[in-house]
């Protein structure tokens, strides 16, 4: 960007063949942080009648601690956000805060039920006045206990495996071990009770899988799950298909993949024909197709199917009508591209000479930034603070009711067919086969049941051209003072950013010269061969001395305008310097 940059939001798009991609980078003024403050609560949940401790430290860029005044306020939503506690105690670098119980929040649907308590966390330099705040969201539950109940597809396939995952975890998404009670009930379409079982389960790891096989006339199958106060609730519809023919794909270990494994899938089917069909679809893309006579499929991981994909199996029946069904599966994605990054000192005084070496796989094209951490810490805290509020907002800022004695009628029961199975997969269907479509079943009417999930808890800038050269030192002002050695000029906050190509032996160099900002560097480096593809390394510089001083400006002036400059110094030798400061 220039200098002066237009303010707002720009679009930067790339584009590979068909394949195009856009990303929307905002343009503001700024100041960077001159520390960083993090909190790190006690524990990421509290029950209402539990008072709300934890940990802050804040940390200079350039590494020290610091020194000032701690500060937290603590609010509650109650209809209205309102302070219900405050904190003040001094912070060496870091500190202890404990708040007093909640007592009661406002529970919202969105949360599953629970409550948000906002923690406005403040550190202060006492000697110049500057602050630097964060905020931070600690969830405030009702009982210790969630649990969820995940079936492996949308729908489930009459006399077919079906398999339902129970998870027991603690507010904040914890595994957590417990016993719970699981009550499953089957309806045929015209909603008479066509099955009923009950298992009881302990999770392991907090988790517990329910294997179970509709009976053939299902169309819904209605799931409880129980343990202690917690419960959850889950209705799926089942699959249709005019000659009730239906298939099912459920993934084999292993379950987690990664690039070079072998996935595993077993189909399961309801007819006697044996031959399957199945696609592979990433990005909206077929990545890889095949077809089977056994019902195990089995493939490769490619780096096309990263980070998740889709495996699509279907079935031509005798009487021309096509059964289908898919389920999605993740991929982990790696750098297959070595790369490493290192400055050839850890630490170093502003001005001095730095060697960075990269080292690749065999030539290769890299890219090398280095930029202030000050600017991560700017960007970390904005992004903190959009997430608190994008949260806020989709919490609150909807017209909520805090108590529920009713809930609205449910919608018909949607049974998908396999052309709905095509779409879902991204895919489109062009055949002479009978490709069947979905159909409704209008519900009866029922009588109204407690409450849809809400609760209340009860009471309980631009980088710098090449580095400035060494300005004449200032003549001393006073008897028995030092002379300045060196005056710091050179303040970039892009520091690096170079193209360079590795040799045959895949390594390169680069001198530069440090700046002067008193702070730590980080460095990363994008490697990208047409033999290894693209690699990633990061390295860090600490750039230091044990005297300096900061002058804290404004962001801009009118000419003729009056302003405050404060001047900071910081004396990290082990003696007591006498000193001469002159603006």
């Amino acid at each position: 960007l220039s200098s002066e940059p237009n303010l707002g939001v720009w679009k930067v798009s790339a584009r590979a063949g068909d394949t195009a991609t856009e990303v929307d980078v905002r343009v503001e003024e700024y100041v960077l942080p001159k520390y960083e403050v993090k909190v790190e609560l006690a524990k990421p949940w509290f029950l209402v009648d539990e008072p709300i401790a934890g940990h802050v430290t804040a940390t200079y860029s350039f590494g020290k601690a610091v020194r000032g005044e701690l500060q937290v306020k603590a609010s509650r939503y109650v209809g209205v956000w309102e302070e219900f506690a405050a904190f003040t105690s001094p912070i060496d670098g870091e500190g202890e805060f404990q708040l007093q119980a909640a007592g009661f929040v406002a529970g919202v649907p969105e949360a599953g039920g629970l409550g948000n308590v906002t923690l406005e966390v403040t550190v202060v330099e006492p000697a110049t006045g500057y602050q630097e705040k964060t905020t931070e969201m600690a969830t405030v539950a009702s009982t210790p206990v969630n649990v969820q109940v995940i079936p492996e597809s949308p729908v489930f396939k009459p006399a077919l495996p079906f398999s339902l995952l129970v998870v027991t975890e603690t507010p904040d998404g914890q595994p957590l071990e417990a016993a719970v009670t699981v009550d499953v009930t089957y309806q045929d379409e015209n909603y008479s009770q066509v099955g009923q079982e009950r298992r009881q389960v302990e999770t392991k790891r907090g988790t517990a899988v329910v294997a179970l096989t509709p009976p053939a006339g299902a169309v819904t199958l209605s799931v409880s799950a129980v343990s202690g106060d917690a419960y959850a609730f889950k209705e799926v519809a089942a699959g249709y298909s005019p000659s009730g023919n239906f298939i099912h794909v459920e993934q084999l270990e292993p379950v987690l993949l990664k690039i070079g494994d072998r996935a595993s899938f077993r189909v399961s089917s309801t007819s006697e024909a044996r031959h399957f069909y199945y696609e592979v679809v990433a990005r909206d893309r077929v990545v890889f197709t095949g077809s089977s006579d056994s019902p195990e499929i089995s493939f490769d991981v490619t780096p096309a199917m990263a980070p998740s994909a889709k495996l699509l199996a279907y079935q031509v029946l005798p009487t021309r009508e096509v059964a289908a069904d898919f389920i999605p599966f993740d991929v982990e994605g790696v750098y297959p591209h070595q790369v490493t990054a290192v400055f050839n000192a850890g630490e170093v005084r502003p001005g001095d000479q730095v060697q960075v070496d990269v080292r690749t796989e065999g030539p290769a094209r890299v890219g090398l930034v280095a930029v202030d951490r000050s600017v991560f810490i700017l960007a970390e805290n904005r992004l903190n603070l959009q997430q608190v509020f994008a949260e806020l907002e989709r919490l609150y800022m909807q017209p909520q009711a805090e108590l529920h004695e009713a809930e609205p009628l449910p919608g018909p029961i949607v049974m998908p067919g396999a052309r709905e199975t095509f779409q879902d997969t991204g895919l489109l269907v062009l055949s002479d086969k009978r490709v069947p479509k979905g159909k409704q079943l209008e519900r009866p009417f029922l009588e109204f049941q407690r409450g849809f999930g809400g609760d209340v808890i009860p009471m309980a800038a631009v980088a710098g051209g090449p580095a400035a050269e060494d300005a004449p030192a200032a003549p001393a002002k006073a008897q028995g003072l030092a002379e300045v050695q060196r005056i710091r000029q050179f303040f970039p906050e892009t520091w690096i950013w170079e193209h360079v190509t590795s040799d045959d032996q895949g390594r390169v160099s680069l001198l530069v010269q440090a700046p002067d900002s008193i702070t730590t560097w980080d460095l990363r480096a994008v490697a990208v061969s047409p033999e290894k593809g693209l690699g990633v390394a990061e390295a860090s510089l600490r750039v230091f001395q044990p005297f300096f001083l900061q002058a804290d400006l404004p962001y801009s002036a009118i000419r003729g305008e009056e302003f405050p400059v404060k001047v900071a110094l910081y004396n990290y030798r082990e003696t007591p310097q006498e000193l001469l400061v002159e603006l």
